[in-house]
């Protein structure tokens, strides 16, 4: 049994060897799981919100509500900026900065859009469900979130410009809401 007896020998001699050079395989592109802040703008309105990656179970308590914290909680969706006014049904909207925040379904109610006037200052660097910023009550309805054919992998806010005015479009995941909003005329 003599390579038993040199088998130690051989273990240091392998360990001792440098180990050739080899090219670093490539790595796969990491995952951006974190959000970002996005806008949509157009002329007058600017819309900051955050690209939350969709969670189909989140939404779903969200949605239909449940005992989970996010459910009891309101959603900070994107800080609107106006620099003209505009018309929420018949609600006149101001000039100024507002938070856009949407309320889970709680206790059957259904899900609702509200609209508080915020300070400039307010931003949306923690996320969605976080704190709703402090500020007057402006507009509040109740809203649905239809089901659509494709999904989006992130929360996605546009501003889109119709005859009357315009509509801002969430879309998260495979749902989406829509509010419409008519301009103030020009002075």
């Amino acid at each position: 049994m003599p390579l038993i007896r040199y088998t130690p020998l051989l273990c240091l001699l392998i360990a001792s060897v440098p180990a050739r050079a080899q090219d670093p395989a490539p790595r796969p592109a990491r995952l951006v799981t974190r959000a970002q802040v996005r806008s949509a703008e157009m002329p007058g309105i600017r819309l900051d919100y955050m690209d939350v990656i969709w969670n189909e179970t989140a939404f779903e308590v969200f949605e239909n509500g449940g005992a989970l914290a996010f459910a009891q909680r309101p959603w900070f969706l994107a800080r609107l900026e106006l620099g003209r006014a505009i018309r929420l049904d018949d609600t006149d909207v101001a000039p100024g900065t507002y938070a856009l925040v949407a309320h889970a379904n709680r206790g059957g109610e259904g899900t609702s859009l509200e609209v508080r006037q915020v300070p400039p200052s307010t931003t949306l660097e923690r996320g969605v469900v976080v704190e709703v910023p402090e500020g007057p009550l402006v507009y509040q309805r109740k809203v649905s979130w239809e089901r659509v054919a494709s999904t989006t992998e992130r929360a996605q806010l546009h501003l889109e410009a119709i005859e009357s005015g315009g509509r801002i479009v969430a879309l998260y995941g495979n749902r989406r809401m829509v509010q419409p909003f008519r301009l103030a005329p020009s002075p």
